[in-house]
């Protein structure tokens, strides 16, 4: 691998490169959604929860394919009209009701002292997250591991309907850091999403590969199995 021009800002991809999902238990978080919800009775949740699952099972697919994302939002709203039902908190609550209750992350090792050594070498960071959950909600999630304000934005596909690897959702992230695709750093997990999307719009691709996986398709510039050798990467 050659190793690209030192960046002039770096673009990293949240779920499974920044946080490490432990638990994803959907039944939990619409069980938590339905416990705010005014519906006098007249509702089964079992068949909240069919519907939710219909909507969601069924366009799984077909969002991978186009590249285009399915809001967690947009989903609620469907319930709530077609079971007429009414919350008593607000839209972007209930979306952090059910992500709390549904998720659990930790940071992975190494992250927080990778980011806070990007800043001390006045690099700009930002997110560039595949998520149903808004922006709003993730960057909720970051504060609770003490990375509030590590980050110029939180971007999330849920925000802007395109999905990775489509590199216009990468060009977007670009644009609002002021920078050239070129000397940007894209870096994360996911090779079909992350390396061949940001690939695909121009940015040097850095693969976390924690798992020390031995192939990636296709090759990224730079591979990084541990937070702590970034610093490495950045200094070569």
């Amino acid at each position: 691998m050659t190793t690209p021009p030192r960046p002039a800002a770096l673009l990293l991809d949240l779920v499974g490169t920044i946080l490490i999902n432990k638990r994803w238990d959907p039944h939990a978080g619409l069980l938590r959604v339905l416990s705010h919800a005014d519906s006098d009775g007249r509702v089964r949740p079992d068949e909240v929860f069919a519907a939710f699952a219909d909507l969601t099972d069924g366009m799984t697919l077909r969002r991978e394919e186009a590249r285009f994302e399915l809001p967690l939002r947009a989903v609620l709203r469907h319930l709530r009209h077609r079971f007429r039902l009414s919350f008593t908190i607000t839209e972007s609550e209930l979306e952090w009701e059910f992500w709390r209750e549904c998720t659990w992350h930790i940071p992975a090792v190494g992250v927080l002292d990778a980011i806070s050594d990007a800043a001390h070498r006045e690099l700009p960071v930002a997110v560039l997250s595949n998520n149903e959950f808004s922006g709003e909600t993730l960057e909720r999630e970051l504060r609770l591991h003490g990375l509030a304000g590590c980050f110029r934005f939180v971007m999330s596909s849920a925000d802007f309907v395109v999905r990775k690897p489509d590199p216009v959702l990468f060009l977007t992230a670009v644009g609002e850091l002021g920078a050239k695709p070129d000397r940007v750093w894209y870096i994360g997990d996911n090779p079909a999403a992350d390396v061949a999307g940001a690939r695909a719009a121009g940015m040097p691709t850095v693969w976390y590969n924690p798992g020390g996986l031995p192939h990636c398709d296709p090759p990224p510039d730079l591979e990084l199995r541990r937070w702590e050798d970034l610093a490495g990467l950045l200094a070569a």
